[in-house]
């Protein structure tokens, strides 16, 4: 059923509202690379598709990168142009949710169920930044979609947009398309159902098999490599890292608020435990949905070392919330009234999820918090205290993610760059809780040993410049 012309306003106000509320951020974390650094490539090399160099080349398709570059060749390069880039997969996700939100409740509660399904911090985060996880959304919403809707072209633009979107969206191309065959197991199994199935993801495994192999021919790899600056990341691990790694993975579960859901989704098993066989059942598609990403996205968290950022995990959050208010509103143990009200506090419970922010020395995905925004402002005094002081950069030491330059971040044609910081090493050390990089211990040995030089607290940021007292340990 078409949305009323009153949700599609809303709609498109919301996205509208939510890009411009962001039109002037910089870059950030890994969309940096993912997104500037990739577009500046291909603007600078007048849009010629070619190999990335190997220092930016994560062995991704690059296609958000190449998506930034051709909109600031026709809008111009700026920030406002990168954001407005992303406003069409915004907006698209948005109505999709919507769709899905209408699908499972009735027109009362649809509101609701839509503000807890965009409430998590790492689906609203990454839809404010200029994040490849947007568009590869994008594409797994459209894949549900054209499922839902009977719609084979919609389905195969969804398996397209997954494939070239990143190496995970064709393994969340692959879970979707197991996803689809397993509904259809049972005695009333159709083999002409699952061929129609099994060719909407032919084009889709066509061309991600073939940017990998032209990828391999180019580069001489495919997925990392011994030199890659993110090797480090794709070693494997032992068990003892395993089994740190399902504890990590277990916490992402629960962080930003995530852990309200699980509170509800236990409870709601619980209030309907006279029924559960057919509540599972009649939910079956969800547990489904949720199990096949889960098995699709989770084994490469655990046997590699550092594969586990919220982000990665995005799609089967927000299967698993979509599950979860599933359950919530075909509930016949719960009033319409209560169950708006519950609904109200699940949402409550994961916009709270922004301020979960660990002390200094624990890693935060800054990246999944609006909180991160904050640290804009920081870096920009931070540049300009430094350029008052005569600070020359490459004498100054920090960490991801403040190492990138004004030109990478902000466009703003600042090509300077900071120093990889090495004690000793460093004439300036610039610190930062946003960086996962710096240790408690670190900083109380600069604090000890260093001459404090400037400080600046914004919110749940801040960040400390450390000036050597011999100079000359930076020669």
């Amino acid at each position: 059923m078409p949305l009323r012309h009153s949700e599609s306003i809303f709609i498109f106000l919301l996205a509208c509202a939510g890009t411009a509320a962001v039109q002037g951020d910089p870059f950030f974390w890994d969309t940096v690379q993912l997104g500037s650094k990739h577009a500046h490539f291909f603007f600078e090399n007048g849009l010629r598709w070619s190999i990335l160099p190997e220092a930016i080349d994560s062995g991704h398709p690059p296609f958000l990168g190449y998506y930034i570059a051709v909109c600031w060749k026709f809008f111009g390069k700026s920030l406002y142009t990168s954001h407005w880039a992303m406003f069409p997969f915004v907006w698209l996700n948005l109505y999709m949710v919507w769709r899905l939100a209408r699908r499972i409740s009735d027109s009362k509660l649809v509101l609701f169920v839509f503000a807890v399904l965009i409430a998590d911090p790492v689906w609203t985060a990454q839809h404010l930044l200029c994040s490849p996880d947007v568009p590869v959304f994008s594409g797994f919403m459209l894949v549900l979609y054209g499922h839902f809707e009977r719609s084979q072209l919609v389905r195969v633009a969804g398996a397209l947009l997954l494939s070239v979107g990143s190496m995970r969206g064709m393994m969340i191309a692959a879970a979707l398309g197991v996803w689809e065959l397993l509904l259809l197991a049972g005695p009333l199994f159709s083999f002409r159902l699952a061929a129609r199935v099994l060719a909407a993801y032919i084009p889709g495994g066509v061309v991600a098999a073939a940017f990998l192999l032209w990828h391999l021919g180019v580069a001489g790899w495919t997925g990392f490599h011994a030199a890659s600056p993110w090797a480090s990341a794709f070693q494997q691990t032992d068990l003892t890292g395993m089994a740190r790694n399902m504890l990590v993975t277990g916490w992402r579960w629960l962080d930003f608020g995530r852990v309200g859901l699980w509170i509800l989704f236990g409870w709601l098993l619980w209030l309907n435990r006279a029924r559960i066989r057919s509540l599972i059942e009649e939910n079956r598609e969800w547990f489904l949905l949720t199990g096949c990403l889960l098995l699709f996205l989770t084994p490469s968290a655990i046997i590699y070392r550092n594969l586990s950022a919220h982000r990665y995990f995005l799609p089967v959050f927000f299967s698993f919330s979509l599950l979860v208010v599933a359950i919530l509103a075909a509930s016949t143990a719960i009033s319409e009234q209560k169950k708006r009200i519950i609904a109200q506090l699940a949402a409550l419970v994961l916009l709270s999820g922004h301020y979960w922010i660990y002390p200094f020395g624990i890693s935060n995905d800054w990246d999944c918090t609006l909180v991160h925004r904050e640290f804009h402002a920081l870096r920009r005094d931070a540049v300009s205290w430094l350029n008052n002081s005569g600070a020359d950069f490459s004498e100054v030491g920090t960490e991801f993610p403040v190492l990138n330059s004004g030109e990478m971040t902000e466009l703003n044609g600042d090509k300077r760059m900071f120093s990889e910081y090495f004690p000793g090493k460093s004439r300036w050390v610039l610190i930062s809780n946003i960086s996962n990089d710096f240790s408690q211990e670190t900083e109380r040995n600069l604090a000890e040993s260093t001459e404090l030089a400037w400080e600046k607290h914004a919110g749940h940021v801040w960040i400390k410049i450390y000036r050597t007292t011999d100079s000359a340990e930076s020669r």
